[in-house]
């Protein structure tokens, strides 16, 4: 046996180093996309690759960026927990009946299908440019994928584990505690990294439409001074805030659920 995983290791090497080639190729090719669209439509309205990390250098060495980042990350992460909180209780609940999801299923696809923006301007008159006009647009936009996804984590739970907690009538507490919980977990993860993206999408929205302090209200200050290169330099700061709130969530699913099936193969290849 420890020949075939020998011979399996360097193939095994070959295919993530292909990767990591490919993905350097397909930077390199949006980076030079991002350049020759930049000498077209003109480096005044679209600076290019360059200008932009000089401009993103010289903010980096301010405390206005490093107080808008605090400022969303802060909107977004409660914005996410409260959606959590409201989410995650209420989508068990009705997943645990029947005659809940059925009743409830309708009016959840038509609340989750109105745009969250469509809250801004109520809640700019209610509470003006604050922090609590972008919750409340965040936790509304956060909290319906959050909410189907709990539903249906619940649901997807083989119909063994339920045969097997009846059979030998394990307490309540009990059954949800070791069996339904661990099982619906690796699906109310995924809901939460969706949200977590929309709620920083909202955040970073609500700030720019909206005026309130952050990201987006950076961005929008730059524009109407006309700083294109400082525009692109935020709008980059707001992309890699999006890809490391991705990287801290996968890893904490792979901390949260290692015995999932899922990460394990991931941790083999």
């Amino acid at each position: 046996m420890a020949v075939p995983l020998q011979l399996q290791r360097p193939r095994t090497l070959g295919i993530s180093a292909n990767r990591r080639l490919w993905r350097a190729v397909a930077a390199l090719g949006l980076l030079a996309c991002w350049e020759l669209a930049s000498m077209l439509v003109g480096p005044n309205s679209l600076p290019g690759p360059w200008a932009t990390a000089t401009a993103l250098g010289k903010l980096l060495t301010t405390a206005e960026l490093w107080t808008a980042v605090g400022l969303t990350t802060q909107s977004t992460l409660i914005g996410l927990a409260i959606a959590a909180v409201i989410a995650v209780p209420v989508g068990l609940f009705i997943a645990s009946s029947r005659l809940a999801t059925s009743s409830t299923r309708i009016t959840v696809d038509f609340l989750g299908s109105i745009p969250p923006i469509s809250f801004l301007p109520v809640a700019l008159l209610m509470f003006g440019s604050t922090m609590p006009m972008k919750l409340v647009v965040i936790v509304y936009g956060a909290c319906w994928p959050l909410l189907v996804r709990s539903i249906d984590a619940l649901r997807d739970v083989h119909s063994v584990q339920h045969d097997v907690v009846e059979a030998f009538k394990i307490r309540f507490s009990v059954r949800w505690l070791r069996v339904f919980l661990p099982a619906a977990l690796p699906g109310i993860l995924v809901g939460i990294r969706v949200s977590l993206t929309i709620a920083l999408l909202l955040s970073v929205g609500t700030e720019y439409v909206g005026g309130a302090p952050g990201v987006g209200g950076e961005l929008l200050r730059a524009q109407v001074d006309g700083r294109a290169a400082d525009v692109q330099a935020y709008a980059v700061t707001a992309a890699v805030m999006g890809l490391a709130f991705n990287l801290a969530m996968r890893a904490s699913e792979r901390l949260l659920i290692s015995w999932h099936p899922s990460i394990r193969t991931k941790g083999k290849s």
